[in-house]
């Protein structure tokens, strides 16, 4: 299903509007089931496949095909799944689904988390996004999933990646994701495009199969080390293709 879904990738808004009325119940059934009944790569890929039919598609088909259940359960997914990047998703899902007027009613535990997650703005996504995600993070107490902490650089063999070019983008935020058993962090793009008119930023995603071991070192400055399964070259060339392969998310 995710893959005829990532197919209709760049269809004009009527084609993803049909595709939408013809599967978005089954990608939100995928999206929203127990996580026993469907894996954690499953249920991310489907939600990437079900954000790329939203985006431009009619805002009446999009109205239609939710329920305010849906979303208050995404709401509570974004709690609750102990994955940054599956809650960027989750809650770039709940923009596309929903009306200013319609959001946070009841899905927060406080006036502030409410007051974070409306200032959320499509032109500053990502970047608004961190601070909600982080303040609801820091708020979940002993039911935190996502351990998100800033770095003063990372490097992948003597390769360095660079911190994404945004200056509101101040620090270089590294994510210990429990739910997905991973660490995932945003970089600048790894293979520049000539005439690239914007910014395009690269997940990479640490999983938890590819450690062999780790160490924490230093007093005043922490340094973690991560020793692989694979060589650092191959997953720089898996980062590379993954950019090359990937369509930059708009909002």
């Amino acid at each position: 299903m995710p893959g005829i879904c990532m197919s209709c990738y760049g269809y004009v808004a009527s084609a993803k509007g049909c595709v939408v009325e013809r599967f978005f119940r089954r990608l939100v059934d995928v999206i929203l089931a127990t996580k026993s009944a469907h894996t954690f790569a499953l249920r991310m890929e489907t939600l990437r496949a079900a954000n790329l039919l939203l985006e431009h598609c009619p805002q009446a088909v999009r109205v239609h095909h939710h329920t305010d259940d849906d979303t208050t359960r995404m709401a509570t997914l974004l709690k609750t799944c102990g994955d940054y990047e599956m809650q960027v998703a989750l809650a770039e899902a709940i923009f596309r689904l929903t009306q200013r007027s319609e959001r946070a009613t009841g899905w927060f535990d406080s006036p502030e988390l409410t007051r974070a997650f409306l200032r959320i703005r499509d032109a500053d996504f990502e970047i608004d996004c961190r601070l909600f995600l982080n303040s609801l993070n820091q708020s979940m107490g002993s039911r935190r999933g996502v351990f998100s902490f800033p770095c003063k650089s990372i490097f992948i063999g003597d390769f360095q990646l660079r911190k994404p070019r945004d200056s509101a983008y101040v620090d270089y935020w590294v994510d210990f994701n429990t739910g997905s058993k991973s660490v995932g962090f945003f970089c600048e793009q790894s293979v520049a495009e000539e005439g690239e008119e914007e910014d395009v930023w690269e997940t990479v995603v640490v999983k938890q199969h590819m450690v062999d071991n780790y160490s924490v070192r230093g007093a005043c400055v922490s340094v973690l080390y991560v020793s692989g399964v694979y060589p650092s070259n191959s997953m720089l060339a898996e980062c590379s293709l993954a950019t090359l392969q990937a369509a930059p998310v708009k909002h």
